[in-house]
């Protein structure tokens, strides 16, 4: 009896031994332990952190895949996987009773993208917004930069620059803009120099090929002052450069102002000695010595007119009657 007592007891407890044996082997199977697939993960700064993360969980050591999605990962240096910056992190796993780590780097190695929206075309001695030709994107911040050392401003050609961006990891980047350089025209049709009495005026004519405005300066504009359209107005006697400017370029004229002469308007109530007076007219005969007055008695029907100086000139002497 007791025997059989004995005997059922190993019985019961052997399959009880089994039981647990089974439901713990199908638990492994079915809910095994965490796994991982390495222990760091590098990532490049701006990818979807997350889906690197679960793409980190060993999936093949469970019958059902959905079992993923119970699986927590944490980080105390991260709020939002959906935007991690650059840095190392170290991330924790947990299913279950099951705990992991994992480290992971997240790096930026791409270089800035830089797009080209327009060349440059400008005049001679003009400046260029490089950065209004270019657009720029970049998950970091970066600096910019041009090298236009092969740009010639003052002269008419065509060139090459390059826009450079680096961000503060060290990537960089680069474009070429070309660069066009027209001449400027800045011409006059005033003479080199303009004459002028006190409030006297004039206009100092000039025109450029570019849309920029021209720029008047005197260089005395107590003598001679300009305004905004080339208007010259004469102050006072001396003399002052007028010039126009555009974009560094520059034309000029002269400006003189004298005083004018006082007129004169005083008469002499002086007799006028003829005898000083060489232009008149006198009369010479065609055989006499001597030249005359009109109506001098001796002045034979035969006068002939001369100047008094063509008569003096032909050694004729002045009657001493008429004292021509």
């Amino acid at each position: 009896m007791k025997f059989k007592k004995r005997t059922k007891i190993i019985g019961i407890v052997a399959i009880l031994i089994a039981l647990i044996g089974g439901i713990t082997g199908y638990h492994s199977y079915s809910h095994p332990e965490l796994k991982l697939n390495a222990k760091t993960v590098n990532v490049e700064y701006g990818a979807d952190v997350e889906k690197y993360l679960i793409n980190s969980i060993d999936t093949s050591i469970y019958g059902d895949k959905s079992v993923v999605d119970d699986i927590e990962f944490t980080c105390k240096k991260i709020n939002d996987f959906g935007d991690v910056d650059v840095g190392e992190y170290t991330i924790k796993y947990k299913y279950r009773d099951s705990e992991k780590t994992l480290k992971l780097i997240v790096k930026d190695t791409t270089a800035p993208e830089i797009k080209l929206r327009n060349s440059a075309n400008i005049f001679e001695n003009d400046v260029i917004d490089y950065d209004s030709l270019v657009s720029v994107d970049d998950l970091s911040s970066y600096k910019t930069s041009y090298d236009d050392s092969a740009v010639n401003y003052n002269t008419p050609g065509s060139y090459i620059a390059k826009y450079i961006v680096e961000d503060k990891y060290g990537n960089k980047n680069e474009v070429e803009i070309p660069v066009t350089v027209n001449q400027l025209l800045l011409q006059t049709t005033s003479p080199a120099s303009i004459s002028l009495n006190p409030d006297g005026t004039s206009k100092f004519e000039v025109s450029t090929n570019c849309n920029s405005a021209i720029f008047y300066n005197s260089s005395n504009p107590n003598v001679a002052s300009v305004d905004n359209a080339g208007n010259i107005i004469a102050k006072s006697a001396g003399s002052a450069t007028i010039t126009a400017t555009v974009k560094g370029k520059q034309v000029s004229t002269n400006v003189v102002v004298t005083n004018p002469k006082p007129v004169n308007n005083y008469q002499s109530n002086l007799p006028v000695n003829k005898n000083d007076d060489v232009t008149y007219t006198v009369y010479k005969t065609r055989t006499g010595d001597c030249y005359h007055r009109s109506g001098c008695r001796y002045l034979s029907r035969s006068c002939i007119p001369v100047s008094r100086s063509s008569a003096i000139s032909q050694g004729l002497r002045a009657c001493s009657v008429c004292n021509p």
